[in-house]
Parts: C-alpha cells; structure tokens; sequence
C-alpha cells in the first residue's frame, strides 16, 4: 500500500469514529472518574429572617473546587442565595456529609464543610440571587455549564436565608467537582 492509501485509509477510520465520539461536561467526566461532589442540608426549620449555611474551607493544596450549582427548596414565598468568598467568620462545629456522586469510587473531598458558622461579617460577594417560591421551589444560582472555582486556602459562605415574613422549611444541595491543577 503507498502512502496515499495509508492516509486514505486513515481518513476513512478517523471520520467514522469521530461521528460516534460522545461529548460530556467536565462535571459529568468528574463524577465518571469519582471527583464529583453533593452535599446536602435537609429540612431546616428557618424562622423569618433566619439562614442557614454552607461553609465550605478550600485546603491549601493544588486541588480546585469547582462550585457548580445549588439548589434550594423552601415552603416559604421568599428565599434569597448568597455567595461570600473570604468573610470573616468563626468556623462552624456541625460538619456536612459531603457524598462522592460516584458510588462506586473511594474518593473523598478535599473540602471541609459546616452548617453552623458564626461571627460572620464582610467578605466579597459573588452571588445575590432572590426569588419567590409559591410552593416546593427550586432554583439555582448557578447555570450548569457555569461555575466558580473557589479560592484555595479559603472560605467560602453559602448563605441561603428565609426573606419571607413567616417560618419556612427549606431544603438545599450543593454540588461541585475537584481536579488537581
């Protein structure tokens, strides 16, 4: 065969498998490989004007967080979600259980999280997202293909709070996915 053969021949294989290549996100090929994450806070009684939280601390390690989307679920007619990157703030005590949203992988996250922060004040905000549920809500203040990439050796506050006039019970899940940069 001369080489005009051999790269006619070439072509062809390329162009067949090409067609058949299937394009996933990065957060879809993270969870294939383990390094997808949830975390999840469920059913907090929040009174009018109370928040609840996700403080998320990034070691100080070449691991990159990338924080995808949360959701937030509320019986109340008014939440609003907010994202603050290095606020002052006394750690919380209540550790949140961070899932690997592969079951089958080992890995565990890089990232610590609590749900009862305290002292919290400044801080740069990079999300303020307000909006009426009427009903089970969701919403999230990320778009899928969207994403912060969280500081390292940081904190990161999520704070989801009840702006409506009566108690509600809300339900939020955060998911992100790590890689070694």
């Amino acid at each position: 065969m001369n080489i005009v053969e051999v790269l006619k021949t070439v072509i062809t294989e390329l162009k067949s498998n090409v067609a058949s290549l299937a394009t996933i996100s990065n957060y879809h090929a993270a969870t294939h490989k383990g390094l997808a994450y949830k975390a999840q806070v469920a059913n907090v009684a929040l009174g009018a004007g109370a928040s609840l939280y996700f403080e998320i601390i990034t070691p100080n390690t070449d691991m990159v967080a990338h924080l995808k989307a949360i959701q937030a679920y509320s019986d109340a007619g008014k939440l609003t979600i907010e994202m603050i990157e290095a606020p002052t703030i006394t750690d919380g005590t209540t550790p949140i259980v961070l899932l690997n949203r592969n079951r089958n992988s080992i890995n565990t996250s890089d990232l610590t999280m609590y749900s009862d922060p305290s002292g919290i004040s400044g801080g740069t905000e990079l999300e303020n997202l307000p909006f009426v549920a009427t009903g089970p809500q969701s919403t999230a203040f990320v778009q899928f293909d969207d994403e912060w990439m969280a500081k390292r050796n940081a904190v990161t506050l999520i704070k989801i709070t009840n702006d409506d006039s009566s108690a509600a019970n809300v339900w939020s899940k955060l998911f992100w996915y790590e890689e070694l940069e």
